[in-house]
Order: structure tokens, then C-alpha cells, then sequence
């Protein structure tokens, strides 16, 4: 089966089943790193309707992921990834790595074997997304990050093109309801500047529209723990000699 014929097979399930579900999110710990993790949901009607092209593309991506360090978990209908990260820099080279480049396989590695499950500037499940483009082009994901003494401060974009995931097929307004992307962006204080659909305390949600181009884009700072927690034991290091020194002037 042809990955044209392939997408046709698919689409007929989404008209007559359910939905397509995919999460990107990205959570920063307190030390500048963390993870990032994608969960794909397809209906049950979906998942046997791709057949053996599905579990192809499935084992890429799980693939795709350990080469990147991370791990998978996988069940009939749920396809979890997640990817750790050590700094913004990491982060911005493995996410764009991932969303950037087509899969590989062994059978059959040609550009033309399987489509892209998330291409360079279009964040979608494999089932609609369009070819991948060269290697060469620059990832989804800019990050850029400012050290200041005491924090680090990131601002964090992206553009995905989602006008049209068929590729030369238009995508009406149908589809909207029964594909549903989101990404997260979770940090360890809240941001204070972004352009999400809602905000949950340290989490950021932006709900991604089909059919147009998203712009993503936040900023948040993450404490130097380690300069900070130095700084407070020089503090008490002094407080407690001053202390001493006191005592013992004050015992004479």
C-alpha cells in the first residue's frame, strides 16, 4: 500500500469512527533541564485501518525516541514518548531533530516509503502529515535563553504550518472536529508573557488550529538554584560566625 493510498484508507476511518489525539508537551525542572513528552491517541477503527503501514511508523517513532535518549510506552490505541533534556539548548536540538527529520526504516528507506509523522513545520500524528521536508531545513522550535546572575530567562517560539496537511489536498472545517493537537509548556514559575489559550497555574495550553499557521510563543525565567542556595549558605555561614564572634566578646 502506497503512503497516498494509505492516507485515503485513513481518512475514511476518521469520517466514519472518531478522532485523532496529539499532546506535545514540555515540562522545565528547577535545574534548567526536563522532558519532553508526546502522547498520540487514535481511535480504534483508525489503528485498524492503518495496518501494518501504522505499526511501521509507530516503530519509527519509538525508534526516532531512543536514539534521542528517551523511552515509549505503547498500548493498542496510546503511543507515549518521552524525551529528557539537559538545557534549553538540548532541548531545542532534540526537539527539532524529532519533528524535523522523516523516518527511517529498514525495509524500505526511501523519502518515499512513509510519510512524515511530524514534519519540520507541521506537528501532526503520521496519519496527517505531509512529506517531510530536507534535512537541512530549521526545526519548528526556537528557543533562546539569557543566563543572568541569579535566573535564566527563555523565550520560546514556534510557527506550525497546518494549512495544509494532505498536502495538495485542501483540509475543510470537518476536520478540526475530529483531530484534536495541543502543546503544553510547563515551568517552574509561571510565565510572564505568552500568547496560550489558557493558562493553568505553571502550565501554558495552546490549542492547535488546523488549516492555518500557529504562532506559539512564551517567556518565563528559571532560578539558579545552585548560585542561589550558595549564596544562602555564605549568608548563614557569616551570620553564624558573627554570631560566635559576639558570644565570645560578650563572655568577656
Amino acid at each position: 500500500m502506497s503512503a497516498r493510498a494509505l492516507l485515503t484508507c485513513l481518512l475514511g476511518a476518521l469520517l466514519l469512527s472518531g478522532c485523532v489525539s496529539y499532546r506535545l508537551g514540555i515540562t522545565f525542572n528547577w535545574l534548567g533541564g526536563g522532558t519532553v513528552e508526546q502522547i498520540l491517541a487514535v481511535d480504534r477503527n483508525l489503528v485498524e485501518a492503518g495496518g501494518e503501514q501504522l505499526d511501521t511508523l509507530v516503530a519509527g517513532l519509538e525508534r526516532r525516541t531512543a536514539e534521542l535518549g528517551g523511552t515509549s510506552e505503547r498500548t493498542v490505541e496510546r503511543l507515549r514518548l518521552r524525551i529528557p533534556f539537559e538545557d534549553g539548548a538540548d532541548l531545542e536540538s532534540k526537539l527539532n531533530r524529532f519533528l524535523g527529520r522523516p523516518l527511517e526504516t529498514a525495509a524500505r528507506p526511501t523519502a518515499q516509503a512513509v510519510p512524515a509523522v511530524l514534519s519540520g513545520t507541521a506537528p501532526l500524528p503520521a496519519v496527517l502529515a505531509k512529506d517531510p521536508p530536507a534535512l537541512s531545513t530549521p526545526g519548528p522550535l526556537r528557543l533562546v535563553q539569557r543566563d543572568r546572575w541569579l535566573w535564566s530567562e527563555y523565550d520560546v517560539s514556534a510557527d506550525l504550518d497546518l494549512r495544509s496537511p494532505f498536502g495538495t489536498v485542501r483540509v475543510g472545517n470537518w476536520v478540526s472536529g475530529l483531530i484534536q493537537l495541543e502543546f503544553a509548556l510547563t515551568t517552574p514559575l509561571p510565565a510572564f508573557r505568552s500568547n496560550s489559550d489558557e493558562q493553568q497555574g505553571q502550565t501554558l495550553l495552546w490549542r492547535i488550529r488546523t488549516g492555518e499557521i500557529n504562532h506559539l510563543e512564551a517567556s518565563f525565567i528559571v532560578p539558579n538554584l545552585l548560585l542561589i542556595g550558595l549564596i544562602t549558605l555564605a549568608a548563614l555561614a557569616l551570620a553564624a560566625f558573627a554570631w560566635q564572634r559576639r558570644k565570645l566578646f560578650s563572655a568577656r
